[in-house]
């Protein structure tokens, strides 16, 4: 059974350049996980992966993580009793 990527997949792979030093050192693809809009940054996680025809990495893009409210600024609006 052959791999069938998933919206939110990504992999990239060595090129060969076959002569060509211009070309780039690695190539591969990203499924995007919904609509994007140019300009959008999405975040792109990559892991290093042997495969059957070498190493490769493969990976997941997702929306950015928003940073979690800290506790001061979640206190602040607490009633002081």
């Amino acid at each position: 059974m052959a791999y069938e990527p998933k919206n939110g997949d990504a992999a990239i792979f060595p090129n060969d350049k076959r002569g060509n030093e211009k070309a780039p050192d690695m190539r591969g693809y990203v499924l995007a996980h919904r609509d994007l809009k140019a300009g959008e940054k999405v975040e792109l996680a990559m892991w290093k992966r042997d495969g059957s025809n070498g190493g490769f990495y493969s990976g997941k893009i997702s929306d950015p993580r928003k940073k979690a409210e800290s506790a001061d600024a979640r206190d602040s609006d607490a009633i002081p009793f």
